[in-house]
């Protein structure tokens, strides 16, 4: 349950519904080349600061970018919302999520 709210809350963060600095969130780069799956992935960012580095967005950039493009590219809060949920009931997402996240945030 709260991968999945806080995923709804990254997005409100995307699509500034909620207040973040600019600089903070950034999409990567696009390539020239048509690649797969490549369609609104975030730019991870690296620290060498494990207190950093436990900041949500650094958290949540992987599992960000581990979701489906289709569902990354929604533009709609409703109806990411809705695919989010149908998302995480499938089997496909257990096996997506589980090993992004640690454990005391499964809970």
């Amino acid at each position: 349950r709260r991968p999945k709210l806080n995923l709804i809350f990254f997005f409100k963060l995307l699509n500034k519904l909620s207040f973040t600095s600019n600089h903070v969130i950034q999409y990567a780069e696009t390539s020239h080349y048509d690649i797969r799956n490549s369609l609104s992935l975030m730019k991870q960012t690296y620290s060498k600061s494990s207190l950093y580095m436990n900041y949500f967005t650094c958290k949540f950039f992987s599992l960000w970018n581990n979701l489906p493009q289709s569902i990354r590219t929604i533009k709609s809060l409703l109806l990411f919302v809705r695919c989010i949920d149908a998302y995480c009931f499938s089997e496909n997402a257990l096996n997506v999520l589980t090993p992004v996240l640690p454990k005391q945030l499964l809970n």
